[in-house]
């Protein structure tokens, strides 16, 4: 065999894989939290399963006080798919797709009402324009556009006999979303600090549980508030675990309900619903445990410390209900 068959053969050797080798295409990625940047590598695809869950017992009055169901209890779930996938070494792709199980009992009512239902997806597209560091330290900033399309339950029911009757769970604003915002992160050996903040403009849709009452009429017209956020991330690693604290808060404008008006612009006519405007604050914390570079597991808590009260309910994503979330994600990486 001549020199120049053997270097072909050990070429091609090397450069076929099987299907859990590693992808020589693939950026570095850390087996840390605190060491990754804000994006996944170019050539990484990731797959997240995970799930929150709230036994809500309480709401929010209108001045934000937390006050408690009288006999009810309401327990809300969000089961949910996530798919990322580095394009390039300064973007990444994100698909979100959560699905919900809701559950309304009230002893005194006699009430249990329960459904599985699918939610709003999302897809992102972030990109980091820049990100400096060297070992043991990472500087990174990412940009963030979002869109968010309502393919969730808008059907609350029949109403032939008044909207009491309802027997269906909502599960999307019935609107398209989209979201701007920008993400940083600061590292220096085991401690990383960051911050988020941005902004979500929702668009005016029909949607089936926007009800006329007086003749208990189907497709009116919403627009949610255009909402602002700002958190700040805390991280600390220890080990092969991090843990990440997440105080935020978020403010949005009223809420608009009505007709559609003619010409260009359907939703001009609207009329905001007083008290549907307000603020709301809550504090994440999260244990990370970094198995490998392809395998994460998560486990976290959600306090909310401020609210709104519930004009929507159920529609977690306009006035959330109050009750502590736990939740548990599996990242899954290659």
């Amino acid at each position: 065999m001549t020199p120049l068959i053997i270097f072909a053969l050990l070429t091609t050797q090397h450069a076929s894989a099987g299907v859990l080798a590693d992808k020589t295409m693939r950026e570095p990625l850390s087996a840390r939290e605190v060491e990754r940047e804000l994006i996944l590598g170019k050539g990484w695809l990731e797959l997240g399963l995970g799930a929150d869950m709230k036994r809500a017992n309480g709401y929010w009055g209108p001045d934000g006080e937390a006050l408690d169901f009288d006999s009810a209890s309401f327990l809300y779930t969000r089961e949910r798919v996530q798919l990322r996938y580095g394009i390039s070494s300064r973007s990444d792709l994100v698909l979100f797709v959560p699905f919900h199980y809701l559950q309304l009992t009230n002893d005194t009512l006699g009430t249990d009402t329960s459904g599985f239902y699918l939610g709003d997806p999302r897809m992102a597209w972030r990109w980091q324009p820049w990100t400096t560091g060297t070992a043991g330290s990472v500087k990174a900033l990412a940009l963030i556009a979002e869109v968010k399309a309502p393919a969730g339950n808008e059907a609350p029911g029949s109403s032939i006999a008044g909207p009491s009757t309802f027997q269906e769970f909502v599960t999307t604003t019935g609107t398209y979303d989209a979201r701007l915002g920008v993400e940083t992160k600061m590292q220096r050996g085991n401690l990383a600090i960051g911050g988020q903040l941005g902004g979500v403009v929702s668009a005016s849709n029909l949607a089936q549980f926007v009800v006329e009452t007086d003749t208990n009429q189907f497709l009116g017209r919403i627009k949610p508030g255009n909402r602002v956020y700002a958190a700040v991330d805390l991280m600390a690693q220890l080990g092969p675990v991090a843990l990440v604290v997440q105080p935020g808060v978020e403010a949005h404008g009223a809420t608009r309900l009505g007709v559609s008006a003619p010409g260009l612009f359907p939703g001009k006519d609207l009329a905001p619903v007083e008290g549907s405007d307000g603020w709301s604050a809550d504090l994440d914390a999260n244990l990370i445990v970094n198995v490998s570079r392809g395998l994460d597991l998560t486990l976290g808590v959600n306090l909310p410390l401020r609210g709104e009260d519930l004009m929507f309910f159920p529609l977690e994503d306009i006035h959330p209900t109050r009750g502590l979330t736990s939740s548990a994600t599996l990242e899954l990486r290659y």
